[in-house]
């Protein structure tokens, strides 16, 4: 038994190793016919820019967190210490993130659920929103830690915040599922309303209130924008949110952290796609709880939502390459 499970996790290592290598080292920018700014950003600052923590103050803890200083500590880190190039630094960030988000999948779904990564909201979020990424990537390890009941997943959880401080949001979120997961003693009814109520909160707050929240996380307004506010772009993210709620509000059965935490986001964006913000965004971070929340659903209608899926996905490729 012990021998399978260990064969299980050293193939999962495998695959998610050679997808995440492959996907990071392509240039997407060349299939999608356009320059991705926010990388080209994140290049110019950390090849032609005096980092920022050799210029800025902070000295108190509030300057700390609002300016993301760990961030600029880990890049000063990788070109003075381990004299690491922009390339090198995105390409590891990358990286780590794929490799994590397949691994969560593949152990859990079988190596082929890695597939369902592979959709244009993912590829651009891994190689363009690197600060981001690098968070949910570390955000990925600490949720394995605490599952293996190691309480080093404090210390990744409690830095997150000083890369990006968006981070305390995603935090607040991952606690609310693993909380709904982990408790028999709240009927499935009021989890599901619970995590709706609290996606549309976050969606609120992060939409018709997103000038306060980008003055605080210095946001560029990447190109996920103008994706976010269309309807038609996100209708199936529509349809699953709707679908997933009934399933929850319904059927009387506890889910899982990848359900509860799914229904948030799904939720979040049901608000944002009608009163505007960064739904997009939202959503591609936790992508592969999405895809894992889709992948649980056993009832009949699942080869339906798959395949629904895969139909979006080719939608989104064909119209990202013809038209970047």
């Amino acid at each position: 038994m012990n021998l399978t499970v260990n064969k299980k996790t050293l193939f999962s290592i495998i695959i998610s190793s050679i997808l995440s290598l492959v996907l990071a080292a392509i240039p997407w920018e060349l299939w999608r016919g356009s320059e991705y700014y926010d990388r080209e950003n994140y290049t110019n600052t950390i090849d032609d820019s005096l980092n920022k923590i050799y210029w800025f103050d902070y000295d108190t803890f509030l300057s700390k967190l609002s300016n993301e200083w760990l961030w600029h500590k880990f890049l000063d880190f990788s070109v003075d210490t381990l004299h690491l190039n922009s390339a090198e630094i995105l390409y590891f960030i990358s990286v780590f993130l794929v490799f994590t988000s397949s691994l969560f999948l593949a152990r859990r779904y079988g190596y082929l659920s890695v597939i369902f990564l592979l959709n244009p909201l993912f590829i651009n979020f891994m190689y363009s929103q690197l600060r981001l990424a690098f968070v949910m990537a570390l955000l990925f390890v600490s949720y394995y830690l605490y599952k293996k009941n190691n309480k080093l997943y404090l210390l990744l959880v409690l830095i997150t915040p000083f890369i990006h401080t968006s981070a305390v949001t995603f935090v607040a979120m991952f606690a609310a599922a693993l909380m709904f997961e982990k408790t028999v003693k709240i009927k499935p009814i009021f989890k599901t309303t619970l995590s709706i109520l609290i996606g549309l909160g976050i969606g609120i707050a992060t939409g018709p209130l997103m000038s306060t929240i980008l003055t605080a996380i210095d946001d560029r307004r990447s190109e996920y924008t103008d994706m976010s506010s269309s309807i038609v772009y996100m209708s199936f993210w529509l349809i699953l949110f709707a679908y997933f709620s009934l399933k929850g509000l319904f059927e009387s059965k506890h889910r899982t952290f990848s359900f509860y935490i799914s229904l948030m986001v799904l939720a979040l964006v049901a608000v944002q796609a009608v009163m505007g913000g960064y739904a997009s965004r939202f959503l591609v971070a936790l992508f592969p709880f999405v895809i894992a929340a889709m992948l649980e659903t056993k009832a009949k209608e699942q080869p339906i939502v798959i395949i629904s899926y895969l139909a979006y996905s080719f939608m989104l490729w064909f119209y990202w390459i013809n038209y970047g």
